[in-house]
């Protein structure tokens, strides 16, 4: 339990904490900083609090046992990495109010099965998603505008995308290696490198709106 008297923590301060299982923070915090719990192999639960605007770079990473995590409309950002390779992470709640989730965000989260996007993310960067292996469901904000390379990259398990409309381009391998995708739609105006569905090779549909 990290007291409400505590205004800071330091980048990498319970890093490798590998025996920590549960944290409490305090409600005077208001940045998770870079590497604060990260390699936490132990950790099962975080209560992140509704004043915390950003989560910084690799806060999370590596925390193998972490199972959910809520998200509250305080947090702007994700940062890089943030959320990466935490296994266990099945259940995933993003609040309202967060405008982007950096590269690799919640990257190698293997049991993570489903996500909405909030209306107020403008993009979802490089990676963010990619190797989520049980993720079968995605759900985008009508407002998105741009999703980065390898972003669903290697998502298995997904099975159909629906492309928002304010999305004017598909980077390479978006949902490159995505092998049980069937369905996409797709707006007209939204351009397509090469490899956005590369190895793709259930794809059946299309449907350009």
């Amino acid at each position: 339990v990290i007291p409400n008297s505590v205004l800071d923590v330091k980048d990498s301060a319970f890093s490798s904490c590998i025996n920590l299982k549960h944290v409490l923070l305090s409600k005077e915090c208001y940045v998770i900083k870079a590497r604060t719990f990260a390699n936490c192999e132990s950790l099962k639960s975080i209560v992140i609090p509704c004043f915390v605007e950003s989560i910084e770079m690799c806060a999370f990473e590596n925390c193998h046992e972490l199972e959910e995590v809520v998200i509250p409309e305080s947090v702007r950002t994700i940062g890089s990495g943030a959320f990466s390779n935490c296994r266990g992470l099945g259940t995933l709640i993003i609040s309202e109010g967060v405008m982007e989730i950096s590269d690799m965000a919640f990257s190698h989260c293997h049991e993570l099965t489903g996500v909405v996007i909030p209306k107020g993310v403008l993009k979802i960067g490089r990676g963010a998603f990619c190797d989520c292996l049980k993720l079968k469901a995605v759900i985008l904000p009508d407002n998105l505008q741009e999703i980065s390379s390898y972003a669903f990259f290697g998502c298995e398990s997904l099975v159909s995308i629906d492309i928002p409309r304010e999305v004017k381009k598909l980077s390479s391998r978006v949902f490159g290696c995505c092998s049980a995708l069937t369905n996409v739609t797709l707006p007209q105006t939204t351009k397509c490198t090469k490899t956005v569905f590369a190895d793709c090779w259930r794809l059946k549909n299309i449907v350009v709106v």
